[in-house]
């Protein structure tokens, strides 16, 4: 939430920063409710809940932030490592039931400004500008019965940067 702080994350085995859905998500995600305001607050999806894998990602990512805030012991490594940020900027929203998407959408995957992403046979809703998709429904679903939630998310293109 906020801006992100390459110094906390440095030693994480996480590749995407997705920044700025906070302010753009319609409902209040749950990170939002922790802190007073002046607290920075990350969360990391850090993947499937039933892997071990991503057990393991969060357990090593909860120890290279205590160790980037010098709270335990232990050397972060030094590798240089690459980040992509998606700066999320928008959201694909339905207006009615008749709303669906024109194809299926991947996740990251690209858009261009213009790009018609869902249409109810009147209208249409096209993307704002260049950038990405994410949160995209699973393929092969193309409409949506929760007309309050984000169909998905449009990020600004990607940002590469090395910590």
């Amino acid at each position: 939430i906020g801006k992100v702080s390459t110094q906390l994350i440095q030693g994480f085995p996480i590749g995407n920063i997705i920044s700025n859905i906070e302010e753009i998500q319609v409902n209040s995600p749950a990170i939002s409710f922790y802190g007073n305001g002046c607290i920075p607050i990350m969360a990391i999806e850090s993947g499937s809940h039933f892997a071990d894998t991503s057990f393991k990602r969060a357990i090593l990512c909860t120890k290279k932030l205590l160790q980037n805030l010098d709270m335990l012991g232990g050397r972060v490594e030094s590798v240089i490592a690459t980040y992509v940020e998606y700066i999320v900027m928008s959201s694909i929203l339905f207006p009615n039931v008749e709303f669906e998407l024109v194809d299926t959408f991947e996740n990251y995957g690209k858009v261009t400004k213009g790009q018609v992403i869902a249409t109810d046979g009147l209208e249409q809703i096209v993307s704002p500008f260049d950038g990405h998709t994410i949160f995209a429904p699973p393929k092969g679903v193309k409409k949506v019965k929760n007309l309050k939630e984000e169909v998905m998310f449009l990020t600004l293109p990607k940002r590469t940067f090395a910590v």
